[in-house]
């Protein structure tokens, strides 16, 4: 006999693993019996049922392939000091449908910037009302642990649609009109070639592009840097004028600034990496 793995790991509200929580997984029937979980694919070594998780929160069983529920939890189990249950948990290609129903999922209706929470829907499905571009922001990696979130063109006319996924850009800072560039931000902490990329509510000067991937070129003090167009390429110089507020990210999505999804009913599922962006 061949089983479906089940790997997760316990966090709290604030993402942070729980570690040693106690697991308990029942099938999803009438009564919610316990289930005869297994250490191994072949189901020849039992687990207890509860068992704990390991140090880093982390945990993994096989079981036969069904719906369960899943209850991670600290403490006695009648009066528990942490407690989360998962319902309907498809362990196993058989056992639930992976279909877009089957997942929590939000419908994105207006135009313009949608900004995904790190506790957002696991499918984001735009399928807007009216022709205008879509732009959707990504929380920070570093937050959201394993959580992969799915950005759907739920209208299949992407043209119409116009979907733009960008990395969250939290740092705010101001830039000097000069050869070169000079940005500031307090504590930025960069370190030299690394990436940034920038957005903006108004105009960034002439020189510089929203969206775009840069390298940090010099960091002459701790709260200032300038950038430039490749790794080790010269400082980019500015020109003209600028308006509204500017920010910036370190983070990117596949590897890039931005990602557009440019065909009719696309789409992409996009898995975090910490500290690094969305792949």
């Amino acid at each position: 006999m061949t089983l479906a793995v089940y790997n997760r790991t316990v966090q709290d509200t604030s993402g942070n693993a729980v570690p040693g929580a106690h697991i308990e997984v029942r099938r999803e029937v009438p009564g919610q019996p316990l289930a005869a979980i297994f250490s191994d694919r072949d189901g020849t070594v039992p687990l207890s049922n509860p068992f704990d998780a390991g140090v880093d929160g982390s945990f993994s069983l096989y079981a036969v392939g069904g719906a369960y529920r899943v209850r991670a939890y600290l403490g006695p189990s009648g009066t528990p000091t942490f407690e989360k249950i998962l319902r309907y948990e498809a362990i196993g290609k058989n056992s639930e449908s992976d279909s877009l129903a089957q997942r929590t999922q939000r419908v994105v209706t207006a135009s313009g910037t949608d900004v995904i929470s790190t506790s957002d829907a696991d499918h984001i499905i735009v399928d807007k009302t009216v022709a205008g571009a879509s732009r959707e922001v990504m929380p920070l990696s570093s937050l959201v642990s394993s959580t992969s979130k799915k950005i759907v063109d739920g209208k299949f006319d992407a043209a119409t649609n116009n979907i733009t996924i960008v990395p969250k850009r939290p740092a705010t800072f101001t830039v000097t009109i000069a050869s070169p560039a000079v940005f500031t931000f307090s504590q930025h902490g960069l370190s030299v070639n690394q990436t940034v990329s920038l957005e903006t509510t108004g105009a960034l000067p002439t020189g510089l592009s929203a969206d775009t991937l840069y390298y940090v070129k010099t960091t002459p003090t701790a709260d200032t840097f300038t950038i430039s167009a490749t790794p080790g390429g010269s400082a980019i110089n500015t020109t003209g004028s600028q308006s509204g507020v500017h920010t910036y990210g370190y983070e990117t999505i596949m590897g890039g600034a931005s990602y557009v999804i440019d065909s009719n009913g696309a789409s992409i599922e996009l898995s975090p990496r910490s500290g690094i962006g969305w792949y």
